[in-house]
């Protein structure tokens, strides 16, 4: 139970609103992001997210209650690393709010069309979005 939230909140959801962050900001704002910055942040994120998180599992497994004031001495070393880890983690968060300000606006490279080749929906209409989106509607 001590990490099962985290892995479901902090994987389930952050890592999901930085992807699409990072994807759908060419349509939010009509520039790409720094694609290497975006794969610096992606994979620190993943590393330190996983090195925070995994060991609460093995201290969950050891007997150490949720919330607790201080540790058990067996249990110092895995939340010490778990610590550290977590402010890794932080420091990857500076990567990503870094990243749209890297490279000034007038240098930027303009979006038009679809950057990333994607089939999906939302890259199908124009870029920068028109007000209707669609001349007709799309068949799926």
């Amino acid at each position: 139970m001590l990490s099962h939230f985290h892995y479901t909140i902090m994987g389930g959801l952050n890592l999901c609103v930085h992807g699409r962050t990072l994807l759908l900001a060419a349509q939010d704002d009509w520039r790409v992001m720094n694609k290497r910055l975006g794969l610096w942040h992606f994979w620190t994120m993943f590393v330190f997210f996983n090195l925070t998180f995994f060991p609460m599992f093995i201290i969950g497994l050891l007997g150490q209650p949720r919330r607790v004031f201080t540790y058990a001495k067996n249990l110092q070393t895995l939340n010490d690393f778990s610590s550290i880890s977590a402010f890794l983690l932080g420091a990857s968060f500076l990567i990503f709010f870094a990243n749209p300000h890297v490279v000034p606006v007038h240098q930027s490279e303009e979006v038009t069309g679809n950057p990333w080749e994607s089939l999906g929906l939302e890259w199908q209409t124009a870029t920068p979005i028109p007000p209707h989106n669609f001349d007709r509607i799309r068949s799926l």
